[in-house]
């Protein structure tokens, strides 16, 4: 019950936000509220506890206050004694700047202020999932992996496990290809049942790219193997994390079930070789 008021919340400031024409004047003095700092926690069975949270959709016990981006300091005007907060975690839909949501998948931060006016007050947001939020796939690329079914033609692009060089007890995969072997593509071993998934279905992946990385499924149709290809991220010289709607593509309710897709080309690209690391696959939904 508590989740379904958080979605009706949500919702609602969604449908608010846009239309919203901010706070009217009022003879009161603002106290201050400063957001910049934000953490994720995960358990052991939820994967690193990575995150591209770059929006805060706030809410009080008597109006929303509206989306802000990351970090921000507020001023909040209110004649109550104390002021309740609800944040919920803004993220970029599919990797779209000019798409904000509320990302589904995770609790707003709750908690409660007795401020004087003029006073900035800060705020760490520590964030963490639903409890029924299912993990359907975590790939950390620790030990062994499932993205292990070499679907291309060339024998030397490959998907390795290496040290992440940034943190190197942290190990990461590496798609490898050149110009002789100029494609790379690899589909995971396990495949996965969407009848059993319920509402939305979420991809997160975190990668740092010299190539265009692909992301797609292999769908399992009444036998039949079909692949669609889903998205392409472009190069990166940075970590980049994406969270990919994935709840249309497996709408279809033909798929009996499918797989995952990484796909890795040089076409069109003026160089001798090139990269992609992945690390934090999940595959998440209610």
């Amino acid at each position: 019950m508590r989740k379904t008021i958080y979605y009706i919340v949500a919702l609602s400031l969604t449908l608010a936000f846009s239309s919203c024409e901010g706070l009217k004047e009022q003879d009161l003095d603002p106290f201050y509220l400063e957001l910049n700092e934000i953490q994720v926690k995960t358990t052991s069975s939820q994967g690193a506890p990575t995150h591209k949270i770059r929006d805060a959709w706030v809410l009080t016990q008597d109006r929303e206050l509206g989306p802000f981006e990351l970090p921000v300091t507020i001023p909040v005007l209110s004649d109550a004694e104390t002021t309740e907060f609800m944040i919920f975690p803004g993220i970029r839909d599919n990797g779209q700047s000019g798409v904000p949501i509320i990302y589904p998948f995770i609790k707003p931060h709750e908690f409660t202020i007795t401020a004087n006016s003029g006073e900035v007050y800060n705020e760490p947001l520590v964030f963490e999932y639903f409890d029924n939020v299912i993990f359907e796939f975590v790939e950390d690329f620790g030990g062994s992996h499932v993205f292990t079914n070499d679907t291309d033609i060339y024998s030397e692009s490959e998907l390795t496990v290496v040290p992440d060089e940034i943190n190197p007890e942290n190990d990461v995969a590496r798609m490898y290809v050149n110009q002789d072997n100029p494609v790379c593509e690899v589909i995971t071993a396990s495949n996965f049942s969407p009848v059993n998934f319920s509402g939305s279905v979420y991809l997160e992946i975190d990668y740092k790219s010299e190539v265009p990385l692909v992301i797609g499924i292999q769908k399992n149709i009444f036998g039949n193997l079909q692949n669609e290809y889903i998205i392409i991220l472009k190069q990166t010289d940075d970590y980049n994390k994406l969270y990919l709607d994935m709840s249309s593509y497996l709408a279809d309710p033909d798929i009996g079930q499918f797989s995952l897709i990484l796909n890795v080309d040089m076409a069109g690209l003026d160089i001798e070789e090139g990269e992609v690391f992945v690390d934090n696959v999940k595959l998440i939904h209610f």
